[in-house]
């Protein structure tokens, strides 16, 4: 299933955004496992072994689809992104400029053995950033869309 997320931050399959997702995670520290969810899919929460219940982190259907109204901003960033839905929703101007620093960041230290692969890695990891810091700058949500 082909992702499209708006203005011009990522255009792909689900499949690739959810590499891209896990090896910044891992690039972050994330101890990220090998699994899939109880409905048997693969999900960045059940891939990603972290306290989720932490202020700022908690999942809910509206924080999956980038509703964050009424909780704190997280310290980090980056969950903002990796729990986020990969089929719709947004993240608003206020959460896009600081998880595009986080993204720019982690950028050198994508962990990938195969220098062809960190490069596609690299280079998405750059748009989406870029996406995050237009959606900031105009003051408009990133969109994910199918």
């Amino acid at each position: 299933m082909g992702l499209n997320i708006t203005p011009d931050a990522f255009h792909g399959s689900a499949t690739e955004f959810n590499v891209l997702r896990s090896v910044l995670a891992a690039a972050a520290g994330y101890p990220v496992t090998a699994g899939r969810g109880p409905d048997g899919l693969i999900s960045m929460k059940d891939l990603i072994d972290a306290d989720w219940a932490t202020p700022g982190y908690e999942v809910t259907e509206a924080r999956l689809q980038g509703d964050r109204s009424g909780g704190p901003p997280p310290e980090d960033p980056l969950p903002v992104l990796l729990l986020h839905s990969d089929l719709a929703g947004f993240i608003g101007p206020a959460d896009a400029r600081p998880l595009a620093e986080r993204i720019e960041g982690l950028m050198s230290s994508i962990p990938v053995r195969e220098p062809e692969a960190a490069a596609g890695l690299a280079r998405q990891a750059a748009q989406l950033a870029a996406g995050l810091r237009a959606s900031a700058t105009a003051g408009i949500p990133l969109e994910f869309s199918p």
